[in-house]
C-alpha cells in the first residue's frame, strides 16, 4: 500500500494512506487545507466539558460548605442564601455553556459527514466508484 508523500512536522515521512487518486493523505492534501484549519480552530473547544465538570465540582464544594456551615451554626443563613443563589447562577451558566459545546460538536460532525458525502459523490461522478 502506498504512503503519503507529505512530510510530518518532525521532518519524518508521513505514513498516512493517500486519498484515492492522490499522492497525499487527508492531513497533507492541499484540497483539505480549509477543513484542517476549521478542525484546528474547533480543537480547543473539546476541553470545554472538562472545564464545566471542574466548575460544577467547585460549586458542589461551596454548596456543601454552606449547608454544613448553616447546619453547624458557623455560617449565617442570609449569607448562605446569597452564596447558594450565586451557585445556582453558575450552574445555569455551566448548563448553557455545555449546551453550546454539544451543539458545536454536532455541527463539526455534521460538517465532516457532509464533506465525506461530497467526496463520495465526486468520486462516483468521476468514475472513482465501484461498478
Amino acid at each position: 500500500m502506498a504512503s503519503c508523500d507529505g512530510i510530518k512536522a518532525n521532518g519524518g515521512p508521513c505514513r498516512g494512506v493517500p486519498v484515492r487518486g492522490s499522492a497525499w493523505c487527508p492531513a497533507h492534501h492541499p484540497d483539505y487545507q480549509e477543513r484542517r484549519r476549521q478542525g484546528a480552530k474547533r480543537g480547543g473547544r473539546t476541553t470545554g466539558a472538562t472545564r464545566q465538570t471542574d466548575r460544577l465540582a467547585a460549586v458542589d464544594r461551596v454548596l456543601t460548605e454552606m449547608i454544613e456551615g448553616v447546619l453547624g451554626g458557623s455560617v449565617e443563613r442570609g449569607r448562605a442564601a446569597v452564596a447558594i443563589q450565586a451557585c445556582n447562577a453558575r450552574i445555569r451558566l455551566a448548563t448553557a455553556e455545555m449546551a453550546i459545546h454539544e451543539q458545536q460538536v454536532v455541527e463539526q460532525r455534521l460538517d465532516e459527514l457532509e464533506a465525506r458525502l461530497a467526496e463520495a459523490k465526486a468520486e462516483r461522478e468521476h468514475g472513482g466508484g465501484y461498478a
